[in-house]
């Protein structure tokens, strides 16, 4: 797809597929639950936007990158 309303050459963005994983443990009475995550595990880089200024600068949005990360909770 294009990300910038002209059709230039550095702003086409082919089909992608990202790949987000996840793993949760909870407690057996649910108060306790800890999930671990990565997000974008392939580390694919995706334009979500460019745009093209005057005198000729050009500049692109991309996802983030590969991230991950433990996350804890407490219900009461």
């Amino acid at each position: 797809y294009r990300t910038t309303a002209q059709p230039y050459f550095f702003s086409q963005q082919s089909a992608y597929a990202t790949l987000d994983l996840s793993l949760l443990w909870a407690s057996p009475d649910s108060k306790y639950t800890v999930r671990g995550f990565v997000n974008n595990a392939t580390n694919k880089a995706v334009m979500t936007s460019g745009n093209v200024f005057s005198l000729g600068r050009a500049m692109a949005d991309f996802s983030s990158p590969r991230y991950y990360g433990v996350r804890a909770a407490y219900n009461f």
